[in-house]
């Protein structure tokens, strides 16, 4: 492994300074930092209809700007978005979205730090479930900061081809979790790891290939 992706509900959580002296120490960096613990421990998202839970999601995320721009790796942002609860009302929520992305780009930006969002299956978000959705979404920003995140597990839910996704981002497509269909070590299952490697050699991703799969049967042995 060259580098381990970390999920942090606060930044403080493991202070730059310190992941700083380890990964120079050890060798190995930071792939990125993965902010879902905002959402299922913190209760924070980016539509809720609370302004406060909204700003504050909003600033976690900046917190995490300063954090990843002393450690050079990106931000993955997935489930912060939350859950549309109302569809008839659909425009409200893309609006508080796009708000709060905006805030959040400019920042990026401004610190010269990547933002990944997450592509996520329809079981565990109702919107921006396949990469086609996504890319449109992405592509109305118009920044050289915010990338597709793609994940073979949810792709295998999602999409109709693992080549046509991956070949549709092109060089929108920043970052990538590999696991199995099952959740478990790329092997454990039935997907063709080998068609989402040829993919990714045909858009020339230069990008990490994280395992993010469950510890099953223990962390060493999915390691």
């Amino acid at each position: 492994y060259d580098a381990v992706e970390l999920h942090l509900q606060v930044p403080e959580d493991a202070p730059a300074s310190e992941m700083d002296s380890l990964r120079k120490e050890l060798g190995i960096n930071v792939s990125a930092v993965a902010t879902g613990l905002s959402k299922l421990v913190g209760h924070l998202d980016f539509i809720d209809d609370d302004a406060g839970i909204r700003s504050a999601a909003v600033r976690r995320v900046r917190d995490f700007v300063d954090w990843s721009a002393a450690l050079e790796c990106g931000i993955v942002v997935g489930s912060l978005r939350g859950t549309i609860p109302d569809m008839h009302h659909r425009d409200r929520y893309d609006k508080r979205f796009q708000d709060c992305m905006k805030n959040i780009m400019d920042y990026a930006e401004e610190k010269d730090v990547p933002i990944y969002l997450e592509v996520i299956n329809r079981y565990e978000s109702n919107y921006l479930n396949t990469a086609k959705e996504t890319l449109e979404y992405i592509r109305t920003f118009n920044s050289d900061h915010l990338y597709v995140h793609l994940d073979t597990y949810h792709m295998n839910i999602e999409e109709s081809s693992f080549e046509k996704a991956i070949c549709l981002c092109g060089d929108k497509l920043g970052y990538i979790h590999f696991a199995d269909n099952n959740r478990h070590a790329c092997g454990d299952g039935r997907l063709d790891f080998g068609e989402v490697i040829a993919a990714l050699r045909d858009i020339s991703y230069k990008g990490y290939l994280t395992v993010e799969c469950l510890l099953y049967p223990d962390g060493l042995t999915a390691a």
